[in-house]
């Protein structure tokens, strides 16, 4: 049976972009065409946060004048997700 046992490993060093992904090992023989096996896992890659500040549509960033009404959004990439977001304008923590 030992003689019959075949190996080989895989050093993969996963990106964010890889999260989701799906990993195949696949096992052939050429004089067994019809007996290909497959054994699949799908990569959970962990990775900290990458943000992106985004102004609202139609806000000019360099023409916002006292009183306007301005909106901002946060955008998040992070596995696991994020727990909390908070908002902070100079240091002080917006509501």
């Amino acid at each position: 049976m030992e003689g019959n046992v075949s190996r080989s490993s895989l050093r993969l060093t996963p990106t964010r972009h890889q999260h989701g992904a799906v990993l195949a090992c696949r096992a052939t023989n050429p004089d067994l065409p019809t007996s290909v096996m497959e054994d699949i896992a799908q990569l959970n890659v962990h990775y900290p946060p990458r943000l992106e500040l985004r102004p609202g549509h139609n806000l000019a960033l360099d023409n916002i004048k006292e009183g306007d009404d301005v909106y901002f959004e946060c955008v998040v990439e992070a596995n696991p997700p994020v727990h909390t977001l908070r908002w902070f304008l100079q240091e002080a923590q917006q509501k």
